[in-house]
């Protein structure tokens, strides 16, 4: 997030090493994702302000974590940014609703492709904490 865009540039998803064949699609091209992603109806992503936390809260203690850093300007269409979670029934645009939350946490709607990966890295827990390469907005 820069000065003129109030939306981030980076998102980010943390997986397990397990777990990441089955939230990418059969050719593996496109993230779909995790069981918790597919129960919910969204994939749930962070910004750089709060995948720490978001390390913590839920993967802590885990060895085997991945970080996957999306770059949303290398998508095809730029994200649709949306204030509030889409309908259900909402599917009206060919654009990936993109819904940032307060909290930093971002929604997507859709799926993302691999392509626009900027960043897939092993995810160290060393000393009870997760080693995170420099984040980016």
């Amino acid at each position: 997030m820069d000065g003129n865009d109030p939306f981030p540039r980076h998102i980010y998803k943390i997986v397990t090493k397990n777990e990441l064949p089955a939230a990418l699609s059969a050719d593996g091209q496109t993230f779909v994702g995790s069981s918790l992603d597919l129960q919910d109806g969204f994939l749930h992503l962070s910004t750089a302000k709060v995948i720490t936390e978001v390390a913590s809260r839920y993967f802590q203690g885990q060895t085997d974590c991945e970080l996957i850093e999306w770059d949303t300007a290398l998508l095809d269409q730029p994200p649709l940014w949306t204030a509030e979670a889409p309908a259900k029934s909402d599917d009206t645009t060919s654009k990936t609703p993109f819904h940032l939350l307060s909290n930093g946490c971002v929604h997507v709607y859709g799926t993302l492709p691999m392509k626009a990966v900027a960043r897939h890295v092993p995810l160290p827990f060393e000393n009870g904490l997760f080693v995170f390469p420099d984040l980016r907005d």
